[in-house]
């Protein structure tokens, strides 16, 4: 599924989710000075509209979650696959690497040697 697609489901739910909880959206043209000052009263992940209720009423109403709890348990379950995929998925050492390293140069070296007769194969 496209991302762009999934994202304005997800988006367009939130808002369902804002309007059922009593919300309304409101569109309106502001100063700058405004806009500056809002951005400056704002708090750290909070939104326009709730930094001007927060400011107006004295307190900003919880809101819905924007994620619902089924996308919450699936983002869960990728990250806990994600992470016991990188437990099984180890570096290996260096001293493994050069073992692998040596076994496979003397793999072509043996295999040179053999075509240009310096080495025969073992008959079976």
């Amino acid at each position: 599924m496209n991302t762009t697609s999934n994202n304005a489901q997800r988006l367009a739910a939130y808002r369902q989710r804002l309007r059922e909880a009593g919300f309304q959206r409101v569109s309106a043209y502001i100063s700058r000075e405004l806009v500056a000052f809002l951005h400056d009263e704002k708090a750290q992940g909070e939104c326009i509209g709730r930094t001007l209720e927060r400011l107006l009423l004295g307190s900003a109403k919880d809101r819905p979650k924007y994620y619902s709890d089924e996308e919450i348990a699936q983002r869960e379950a990728r990250r806990r696959e994600w992470a016991t995929q990188r437990a099984q998925a180890r570096k290996i050492t260096r001293a493994e690497q050069r073992a692998l390293r040596r076994a496979e140069w003397e793999r072509l070296r043996l295999e040179a040697m053999e075509r240009i007769g310096l080495l025969r194969k073992p008959e079976i």
